[in-house]
């Protein structure tokens, strides 16, 4: 947490790169990962203002998603689902690729939560695996949110085997 304040540099980093930059987004993640989700919380806000100002739809979904992230970890599921369904509808018609796998995977996390498995399941069976789970920067969390499907599904095998790949791709 100490390296990335003081890569932050109390949002410098964000300035300089973009809020959706894959550099700021590590370091948000490690953030939320010591459990300070309200800095992660003010520095997604922060880029989500500056990317609905510059009409940045990329930097907007992924701000999106990441708080719907935020949301879903702290249990507020009507949140997270929100921003998940929010960040797949602007990322969707952009093509926004990684953005898209991000907010999927969210949404379907959320879905599971809330024990819609049937839609969860058309969500992720609506694609093919090719284009599921793409490059190997989102892969792990597809597979991660699959994982979590086949095991509210009672699919455990499969769920394993998920949850095997995602430790991989990590």
């Amino acid at each position: 947490g100490r390296l990335v304040d003081r890569a932050l540099a109390g949002g410098r980093l964000v300035e300089d790169l973009g809020p959706a930059h894959p550099t700021v987004l590590a370091a948000l993640s490690v953030l939320q990962q010591v459990e300070r989700d309200e800095e992660v919380a003010g520095y997604v806000d922060a880029g989500l203002a500056s990317a609905r100002a510059r009409g940045a739809a990329g930097e907007v979904a992924f701000m999106l998603v990441l708080r719907a992230r935020l949301a879903l970890f702290r249990g507020d599921l009507r949140e997270a689902e929100a921003d998940a369904r929010d960040s797949l509808r602007i990322s969707e018609p952009a093509t926004i690729d990684a953005g898209w796998r991000f907010a999927l995977s969210a949404l379907v996390s959320v879905l599971v939560e809330r024990g819609a498995l049937d839609e969860a399941d058309a969500r992720l069976a609506g694609t093919s695996e090719q284009t599921l789970l793409g490059p190997a920067t989102t892969r792990w969390q597809i597979l991660q949110a699959r994982a979590a499907l086949r095991r509210a599904q009672g699919r455990f095998a499969e769920a394993a085997q998920d949850g095997a790949r995602a430790d991989q791709e990590r």
